[in-house]
């Protein structure tokens, strides 16, 4: 009924000789409806730009959980990571590369992207207590024990200590 009563008022226009008034008419119409389609459009393209922003924040934060892991982060200390790797890392070309202020910033080469590896090396530096200690023969993991007491001579303290820092020798002086 709507259509038919636009075209009656149309059609009336026209007979009546008022040509302007009708092509007034129709160009409010066409851009009430082109107006409605670049609203649409624009919602679709904010839609598709969320999704690919939640994929690069996906890609980004999956590549350096695995990577931090790999690379001896402890896993309490995964989800730190990753939180501490936002915003400096970008997808450029399918890689995850260090940016600030947009722009892509060189690793240790000077030439290349910055790696996630780079980036972790760097943090293992400034926050060591993030990565796991060394373990097999001879390593310490960072801890020195000099303790030369005598078994019999250390508190209980000690003995907790030198069990959580060297197993090992623990197992040798109280065995």
């Amino acid at each position: 009924l709507k259509q038919e009563s636009e075209k009656d008022a149309e059609t009336k226009l026209l007979a009546d000789g008022k040509v302007e008034e009708y092509v007034e008419l129709k160009t409010q119409a066409y851009r009430t409806e082109t107006e409605k389609l670049i609203a649409q459009k624009e919602q679709e393209l904010q839609e598709a730009r969320s999704q690919v922003q939640q994929f690069k924040q996906s890609t980004i934060k999956g590549t350096v959980a695995t990577l931090a892991a790999q690379e001896g982060v402890l896993p309490e200390f995964v989800d730190i990571a990753t939180m501490l790797a936002q915003g400096q890392f970008d997808l450029y070309n399918g890689q995850v590369v260090g940016v600030k202020d947009g722009q892509v910033i060189n690793g240790k080469d000077g030439k290349s992207p910055l790696t996630v590896n780079e980036w972790l090396e760097v943090l293992k530096s400034e926050k060591p207590s993030m990565f796991r200690k060394p373990e097999g023969v001879g390593a310490l993991g960072g801890k020195q024990t000099t303790n030369t007491k005598n078994p019999q001579e250390m508190t209980t303290e000690e003995r907790a200590e030198l069990y959580k820092s060297d197993p090992v020798r623990f197992k040798q002086l109280f065995n």
